[in-house]
């Protein structure tokens, strides 16, 4: 990877990236993942500044959870990442009646 394709920089000893998959997600969006090694399912999302996930596993209960996780997670090669309508986490957790 060339340093024009390097997405982060040193602070303190720690690599902070500055690539945030959250950023153009809207009030009304969410960010979907997916592992297809595993097919486990999850969701990011931005409430008034809380980022949260939302992980099948959990049975999609809200854990806070920092942006640079998200960045590392949403950016693996492996994972599925991408924004959907807040329907989607709504039907799973009951929030809203599948149609």
């Amino acid at each position: 990877m060339s340093t024009d394709q390097q997405a982060a920089r040193p602070i303190g000893g720690v690599q902070l990236h500055d690539y945030d998959p959250l950023a153009d997600v809207g009030e009304d969006q969410v960010l979907r993942c997916r592992d297809p090694e595993t097919d486990w399912l999850w969701f990011y999302d931005d409430r008034d500044g809380e980022v949260r996930k939302h992980h099948e596993y959990h049975d999609y209960a809200p854990q806070p959870v920092s942006r640079t996780d998200v960045a590392e997670t949403a950016t693996l090669e492996r994972i599925e990442a991408y924004t959907v309508s807040r329907a989607h986490l709504d039907v799973r957790t009951g929030d809203l009646d599948d149609r």
